[in-house]
């Protein structure tokens, strides 16, 4: 019966003079440890938010209807209580009240017995692993406890609704830190959703913790990253570094993930620069000596294979101009770091490589004097703590303990792009290892029909092109290195060069029938101008004759009028006279008759047979080979005589009528 007592929940309102009920504010009030000395805290939920409001918690023993005890006044959801203040051993009411600007409310009761009331803190996940189909947690446990926990462990896959959930208890201890592995195999190439929770145990209240946050399960990252890199070209003692990264799969980034990009520039200083990202594409400032960079990826379940990059060193042929060097006399003692590699080809390996920690720059040069070799090219690089512990170069060069004549001759001397009176040479230039000291030219001995030429080239160079040779004639070539000490030894080419080139089947060359077409264009133009003044001297110029312009007729309308054209006869006429005897003779009389062809109107008929002669017949054609020219009487008495005589398509009609025999004896005579 002490037990039901001590768990029961009896919730009961109770009606005050002057205040409202109001629903139950889900007050709580329960330790954080199982220890018996463990103080409380004491816990609210209004149900609606509430403004400006006072919250006053009070407890009263069973038994003692009359009198009550105020444990907490306060303006916030919750407050610390205690043990002293408390009744823990019994069962005791508890309620809250409540009072705003609109009047004093009271939750109800809560008959509880708080020696048995523990919930703990919800949990924590600070890290999960995911490996061969198994799920790992780890937390940390509850603060101040020493007993073990029953915990309860939620997972889902995404996208799904169904859940699975395990029980496990963790044992006691001092430690700090619980992990736990899912029986459960995880699917591959999926993702789930993951979170926990826990309760006291040995405690009959059965009081669980809020649940942990939700923490997303990628996939595990199996491969390393794949990286690309630039490196840009160095400036103010710095280059600036790419990283170009190839993105994982969607499963391996759920949840996130990020980059870690570590770099070791000196290695005088055992620091590491590291820096997080969650960027594919990133930049950093990097040192001109050797650097070596390290990238893996990180998700919530793991970490990435790491990848390994070597940034090469970027030496200088020269040493620069503007060169700052750390002075002989370091007032603050700076320490320094000088880095000198033995280029012995193109890409010096991890032997080549030393280092060492100096006061100054005497120092430097001193320890590196006494390793150096003779002819052998070194670059040293010297460098500097700066503030916040930044490293800056402070003295770059290359260096030779002893210099002397390049070793071997340039490789492959080769003559090119040869013409009839020019060629390219082209070689390989002399290895690092084999100039013996600071490169300061290329000599170039030609040797040809005209005698011998020498040429000077920078030693940066690796090509020639030579000029004004002659053509189809033999020429060799000497080429050697040249150091401050001397020239080393030479390699020889011999080519001949190609003839001049031929012109085109025989044919004389542009330039030369170009030539010629202009001057045979002058003479003949010349000869045109003589032969015409000439003939305007000897042969006068004949009049031509002048023709008057016929006028043009147009008919009323504008239409267009038919070509006009003019056929002349000779007809014979025949005629019978009377005579006194009254018998006639004949008489005969040649005339001509003018005949005007017909045409085909639109209606049918011909145009002759209009009742107006058309004037347009009076028009000349200066194609007949019989015309006359004939003045205005003439043509006038002519068109008469046309007229006279109607044409029509059919051929030429004469028509008599009554004076036809007079005008025709009175045209006789002028016939005639």
């Amino acid at each position: 019966m002490k037990e039901v007592a001590c768990f029961s929940a009896l919730l009961f309102v109770v009606l005050v003079e002057g205040q409202t009920s109001q629903p139950a504010h889900n007050v709580q009030c329960y330790k954080k440890t199982t220890d018996f000395d463990e103080d409380f805290t004491c816990t609210w939920r209004p149900v609606t938010p509430l403004q400006n409001a006072t919250y006053k918690l009070f407890y009263q023993a069973p038994g003692q209807h009359s009198r009550h005890h105020s444990i907490c006044t306060t303006s916030h959801t919750s407050c610390t209580v205690l043990r002293e203040l408390l009744i823990t051993t019994r069962t005791i009411h508890m309620w809250l009240e409540v009072e705003t600007a609109t009047g004093t409310y009271r939750s109800a009761e809560l008959t509880v017995c708080l020696n048995n009331q523990v919930k703990y803190d919800a949990p924590e996940i600070k890290k999960i692993s995911r490996s061969s189909k198994k799920l790992t947690l780890w937390w940390n446990k509850q603060s101040e406890e020493h007993r073990g926990a029953v915990y309860e462990i939620s997972l889902k896959q995404l996208d799904h609704e169904h859940l699975v959930q395990e029980t496990f208890e963790t044992n006691d201890g001092q430690n700090t830190q619980e992990n736990y592995t899912v029986s459960l195999h995880l699917e591959h190439n999926t993702n789930y959703e993951v979170m926990i929770r826990r309760r006291a145990k040995q405690v009959e209240a059965e009081i669980w913790s809020d649940w942990s946050q939700i923490k997303q399960v990628p996939t595990e990252l199996d491969s390393q990253p794949k990286v690309k890199w630039k490196v840009q070209k160095l400036k103010k003692g710095v280059r600036l570094l790419e990283l170009m990264l190839e993105e994982y799969s969607r499963n391996a980034t759920f949840g996130g993930l990020m980059y870690q990009i570590s770099t070791s520039p000196v290695p005088c200083w055992h620091d590491m620069d590291i820096v997080y990202t969650e960027s594919t594409n990133y930049k950093l400032s990097i040192a001109a000596s050797t650097v070596n960079v390290t990238v893996r990826a990180n998700n919530s379940v793991g970490v990435s294979p790491e990848t390994h990059i070597t940034i090469p060193a970027q030496y200088l042929d020269t040493c620069p101009e503007n060169r700052s060097k750390t002075t002989t006399n370091n007032k603050k003692r700076m320490e320094l770091c000088v880095v000198w590699y033995r280029l012995t080809g193109e890409t010096p390996k991890l032997a080549d490589e030393n280092h060492s920690t100096v006061k100054s720059t005497s120092q430097a040069f001193e320890i590196m004097n006494a390793e150096m070799e003779d002819f052998v090219r070194y670059h040293y690089f010297i460098y500097t703590k700066a503030k916040r512990g930044k490293q800056q170069i402070t003295d770059m060069c290359p260096v030779y303990k002893k210099e002397g004549a390049p070793r071997s001759s340039p490789g492959s001397l080769t003559a090119l792009n040869k013409t009839h009176n020019s060629a390219v040479l082209q070689w390989e230039p002399i290895p690092v290892s084999e100039q013996r000291g600071f490169l300061k030219n290329y000599i170039i001995y030609i040797l040809g029909p005209n005698g011998t030429e020498t040429v000077k080239v920078p030693g940066s160079q690796s090509n020639f092109t030579m000029q004004n040779l002659k053509h189809s004639s033999v020429y060799s070539v000497h080429l050697a290195g040249q150091t401050s000490v001397g020239v080393g030894p030479n390699t020889t080419e011999t080519f001949q060069m190609k003839p001049n080139p031929p012109t085109k089947k025989g044919l004389p060359s542009f330039s030369v029938v170009t030539v010629t077409c202009l001057v045979a264009f002058f003479l003949m133009a010349f000869c045109i101008l003589i032969v015409k003044c000439i003939s305007d001297k000897l042969l006068p110029a004949v009049p031509s004759p002048v023709i008057p312009e016929t006028p043009s007729y147009h008919t009323e309308n504008h239409k267009e009028a038919y070509p006009v054209g003019e056929e002349v006869d000779s007809l014979i006429l025949q005629l019978y006279e009377p005579s006194g005897g009254g018998g006639s003779e004949p008489r005969q009389m040649e005339v001509e008759v003018c005949r005007t062809p017909s045409y085909e109107q639109d209606d049918g008929e011909s145009q002759s047979d209009s009742e107006e002669p058309d004037e347009s017949s009076l028009a000349l054609n200066p194609d007949y080979k019989k015309q006359i020219l004939s003045g205005p009487a003439q043509l006038s008495h002519q068109q008469n005589r046309c007229d006279a005589i109607p044409a029509y398509k059919n051929g030429l009609v004469l028509e008599m009528r009554e004076n036809a025999s007079e005008e025709l004896t009175e045209s006789w005579p002028a016939l005639g």
